[in-house]
């Protein structure tokens, strides 16, 4: 990473957490107050064994030793109201960090979503913002106050003794040169430590997330011999860096050591020769001990920087990743409702080089039925992903009364299509604030008939706790089919203008999805309803319907029209009725 955009990197960061100047100045002053008392403590500790214990004054000791406590107290005290607004900061820019990358990521294209590693991700929004925190809070703050210490405690031990003060710095570039051999070694095995926390999470999110779907594979032995390698990696690598680092510390301790010998020894010499005093030899020793930390600290700062340049790096470029869907002309938002009449004008798609539409046109009408069936593959989940504007279509358009739906606002397009999939999600929580989604302004009368409308009612208030039974993670503790159900009533309540059913009944027999559709049916409310689905017989009453092969709309209409033409559809239905027999 070169120095310009390191400089780029940290100009952002600092831009981004300049909001909270107000409580990075009050922790200016409180360092500020927190140096002074540092810096009075060993004065008072060279008083009571210079003065105060020569003369045999008990009350000017008691006075020093007060006057040190208190120093103490308040130390301690400006210690501790300094973290406590460290700890806010941080709770903020964590909090803002991760609030922008979560809705950035709600913003992607299905492209990403497609390719996304949900270990890498979730590593960027823990781990990487995490060390960000801690660099804008703590890190950050505390090299400046370093420095600052620093050069105060230079000049104090000047005062002192300059000699002694020579004796002590011989030994800072040994310490420095120690750092600098470490710090390498650390950095690199920092990052591999990074990666293969990502391979780790990726892993184990899978499991867990999936377990039932591993049990029911016998992928055991798989996620076995993948989990294995991982840790094994994971392990070595922590080893190494607890090797790397214990060795460093040693040595550095050893050198740290061998200083307070020589300035002791030295010292002691000048005291012998009567050069020097013993609470002045104190009060030296107290102030080079406080310059050792700020000084090891800033000998530091490079792999502090350097990790949390990476962590930056990776979050910024997540958030200036281009998220692949035009913004729009003029991201209009109409004043009323939609009414729902969406049309495809010869739309065509490619997944890469592998051409998924091909000049598709249909409609979908407010209050009407439409159904879209076809063979797998043949592109019917596209159609409705570009309705959704997870991609944008690359040639011709799709209209939401009259308009372009690439010049409406993104977040009001999506929120005025609701889909309800075949893989249902739900949150472990409720039946009911499965469908409301914690919503306390759901009227009960709505509530209850779009639980009509979706079948809910038929099973859940027969269950001991009615609509207020958890169904466990992602629904496990309810079959398929009530997953489903669950789902549609959650998109019946959200009312949006255009509902999609994107085999969101494959889970249920065909009897129950028949009576679902009709009740659908009966109960549009000024919205289009789209269905695609395989079972040929439950969609007989749809208002139309449109035949996908060979990616492109080959048929349209009524089914009695469709089986007059003795066309595509017509063999299809044919050969579900053979099937059935």
């Amino acid at each position: 990473m070169d120095k310009a955009k390191k400089r780029e990197l940290l100009r952002r960061l600092l831009k981004d957490v300049s909001r909270y100047k107000l409580l990075y100045l009050m922790i200016a002053i409180l360092t500020a107050i927190q140096m002074v008392l540092s810096l009075i403590s060993p004065i008072l500790m060279m008083k009571i064994i210079d003065v105060a214990i020569p003369r045999k004054d008990l009350g000017l000791m008691l006075a020093i030793i007060c006057t040190y406590l208190a120093v103490s107290v308040g130390n301690a005290l400006m210690g501790n109201i300094t973290e406590y607004c460290y700890s806010v900061i941080g709770k903020k820019v964590f909090m803002d960090y991760q609030g922008k990358c979560i809705e950035h990521l709600y913003r992607l294209s299905g492209d990403f979503y497609t390719h996304m590693q949900s270990g890498e991700m979730l590593t960027v929004l823990v781990q990487d913002i995490n060390t960000v925190k801690s660099f804008a809070t703590n890190t950050l703050f505390s090299l400046v106050s370093d420095i600052l210490m620093g050069v105060v405690m230079i000049v104090f031990l000047a005062f002192l003794q300059w000699d002694l003060l020579v004796v002590m710095l011989l030994f800072l570039p040994f310490v420095f040169a120690i750092q600098k051999i470490f710090r390498g070694r650390m950095m690199k095995k920092s990052q591999d430590m990074r990666e293969a926390a990502g391979r780790m999470s990726s892993l184990l999110q899978d499991l867990t997330v999936n377990i039932m779907s591993h049990v029911i594979m016998k992928a055991k032995t798989y996620f076995h011999a993948q989990y294995r390698k991982a840790i094994k990696r994971s392990t070595d690598l922590e080893v190494q860096m607890a090797v790397t680092n214990a060795v460093g510390r040693s040595i550095l301790g050893i050198a740290a050591t061998a200083m307070s010998i020589s300035i002791l020894g030295y010292g002691g010499y000048k005291i012998i020769l009567g050069g020097f005093t013993v609470g002045g030899l104190m009060a030296f020793h107290m102030y080079s001990q406080g310059l050792i930390s700020p000084v090891m600290r800033i000998s530091n700062v490079n792999i502090m920087f350097q990790s949390v340049y990476v962590s930056m790096d990776r979050i910024y470029t997540f958030l200036s990743r281009q998220s692949g869907i035009s913004s729009g002309e003029s991201c209009f938002i109409p004043e009323g409702r939609l009414s729902g009449n969406v049309r495809y004008g010869g739309v065509s798609f490619s997944y890469g080089d592998v051409q998924v539409l091909r000049n598709v046109n249909m409609e979908f009408l407010p209050e009407k039925l439409t159904a879209i069936v076809g063979e797998s593959g043949t592109g019917k989940s596209t159609i409705l992903n570009l309705l959704y504007r997870l991609w944008d279509v690359e040639e011709g358009n799709i209209e939401i009364d009259g308009r372009d739906i690439r010049k409406y606002d993104l977040d009001y397009i999506r929120n005025a299509v609701t889909v309800v999939r075949q893989n249902t999600y739900l949150v472990d929580d409720t039946i009911y604030n499965n469908i409301t989604l914690g919503n306390p302004d759901v009227p009960e009368q709505r509530f209850r008939e779009v639980c009509h409308i979706a079948c809910v009612d038929e099973f859940a208030e027969n269950l001991e706790e009615g609509y207020h039974t958890r169904v466990g993670e992602n629904g496990i503790r309810l079959s398929g089919g009530q997953n489903q159900r669950i789902a549609i009533a959650r998109a019946l309540l959200y009312d949006a203008p255009v509902l999609v059913l994107d085999e969101a009944t494959s889970a249920l027999d065909q009897i129950t999805e028949s009576r679902i559709l009709c009740h659908i049916k009966r109960n549009l409310h000024h919205k289009a309803v789209v269905a695609v689905t395989h079972r040929i017989s439950t969609i007989r009453n749809a208002d139309i319907i449109y035949v996908i092969n060979d990616h492109t709309v080959c048929e349209s209409g009524t089914h009695d029209e469709l089986m007059e033409t003795r066309g595509k559809y017509y063999c299809m239905v044919m050969r579900k009725i053979d099937e059935e027999d």
